[in-house]
């Protein structure tokens, strides 16, 4: 908590804030400018014009543009809160925070979070306000347990994987700008069992394993989507609606076990992998009018992709280009699952009524 008295102090000749900095908790470690500035890049004392240490907390008005030096805080059982009142951190290096007590940052005016692992394994950071941030790195926030919000509205490049994976209460993710395109960020905020809200309006590549897991989801638009990686959103078992309205390719296992998707994106043409909507167990249709890939003609291309889509058992209607009818030959579609076999009006079903694949 920001002392509201504190705050109130002004330099009676120029109006200004006494400080603009305020670290909590680290009074016992940063006794004086020189220890503050060893915390930086780009820094000297005399950029430092103010400075007070109550003994527990550090104030400061620091007159330039600075960026915080890598393995900073990593670690540091003391600090609680670092806040950058009038943007003057532009740039956070690599594991500055991580694996440290902080629970509030803020930082109005950085772009770069630089390298990793800045806020990583972080069991006390809330929430890192930094709206203007542009970018954001491998394992930025890996596995930081108490993070409830990601929300980096500006960020257009996430260059590696698992940025935000592991944080078992996040609640909210905006990352309305990024496209998914940059190279090697798989698994972005997989396995965040309490994810509810994503926004991801801009994304038209989703990353594989990008929301993997993340199982009580239940609604996520994607206007712009056109293609998923390899499980991108496997195990999402509450997704009751998935808004991609040009979603065009799936890789692998992309929807496995969304169990009550409702309805299946109806733009689908390709499914380059296999298992893509295995075990989606309670939807009564598959509706993929413009599919093009073969549905059963190469085990290696499409195996299992519509295995125990049972619709808890009552049967589940797959409706495909009725090129699908005479491209299978009439012949058992054991690439797809096993068990399945023509009925007289050439329709394919599973001999155990669980699915039924019609070529209307």
């Amino acid at each position: 908590m920001i002392p509201i008295a504190v705050l109130g102090a002004i330099n009676t000749w120029s109006r200004q804030p006494l400080y603009n900095t305020l670290i909590e908790g680290v009074g016992a470690n940063i006794l004086d400018e020189a220890d503050l500035v060893a915390k930086s890049v780009g820094l000297v004392v005399g950029d430092v014009s103010y400075f007070l240490n109550d003994g527990t907390d550090v104030y400061a008005r620091i007159d330039t543009t600075y960026t915080l030096v890598a393995y900073g805080w990593q670690n540091a059982t003391d600090i609680l809160a670092f806040y950058d009142f009038e943007g003057m951190v532009l740039q956070v290096n690599r594991n500055c925070f991580s694996g440290s007590s902080i629970v509030y940052a803020e930082f109005p005016e950085c772009t770069e979070f630089n390298s990793q692992q800045q806020f990583a394994f972080t069991n006390s950071l809330i929430w890192c306000r930094a709206p203007k941030l542009a970018n954001l790195n491998y394992r930025t926030f890996y596995d930081s347990n108490a993070l409830l919000e990601a929300n980096y509205p500006l960020v257009t490049s996430i260059t590696t994987h698992t940025t935000l994976s592991a944080c078992d209460n996040l609640i909210e993710v905006d990352l309305r700008s990024w496209d998914g395109s940059t190279g090697g960020n798989t698994s972005t905020f997989s396995y965040c069992p309490k994810l509810t809200s994503v926004n991801i309006d801009s994304m038209v590549a989703m990353p594989s394993s990008m929301m993997r897991n993340c199982s009580i989801i239940t609604r996520v638009d994607a206007p712009s989507l056109v293609s998923m990686g390899d499980y991108a959103a496997k195990v999402n078992v509450l997704m009751e609606t998935f808004y991609a309205p040009n979603l065009t390719t799936l890789a692998t296992n992309s929807l496995q076990q969304c169990y009550v998707l409702d309805p299946v994106p109806p733009s689908i043409i390709n499914l380059t992998g296999v298992g893509n909507f295995y075990n989606t167990l309670s939807v009564p249709m598959i509706a993929l009018p413009k599919l093009a890939t073969p549905i059963g003609t190469s085990a290696g291309t499409n195996a299992q992709n519509f295995r125990n889509c049972t619709n808890d058992g009552a049967g589940c209607i797959l409706v495909v280009p009725v090129v699908h009818e005479t491209s299978n030959g009439g012949t058992a579609d054991l690439d797809v699952v096993d068990h399945l076999a023509w009925d007289a009006q050439n329709t394919v079903k599973y001999s155990n009524a669980d699915i039924a694949i019609n070529g209307g």
